[in-house]
């Protein structure tokens, strides 16, 4: 029974990573026209080590306690609807 578990897992790990790739390649495309949205995406995610992106602070309060001011806290993930409402389809026009 744990094989198959373990089976079972692997194969949604490679599925997981097959349309991780296949994203990552749809983004790479849309940067490569220009898109603004794209360019930002990346610039945000992996513009880090040259100063892009955005930068979250945190301080400990009089307690101790970490505190993150909720104007700096990441929104919930977007659904795929509400990307494409916002964005347009982003592979649309990517072959």
């Amino acid at each position: 029974m744990v094989q198959k578990h373990d089976e079972l897992r692997l194969l949604i790990q490679d599925v997981n990573e097959e349309i991780t790739d296949l994203a990552e390649g749809h983004l790479v495309a849309a940067v490569r026209e220009g898109k603004e949205w794209a360019v930002k995406l990346w610039l945000q995610e992996r513009g880090q080590e040259r100063g892009y992106g955005q930068r979250r602070l945190a301080f400990k309060d009089q307690e101790g306690q970490m505190v993150v001011p909720a104007t700096l806290v990441a929104q919930p993930r977007m659904s795929i609807e509400a990307w494409e409402a916002k964005y347009g389809s982003a592979g649309a026009s990517v072959q």
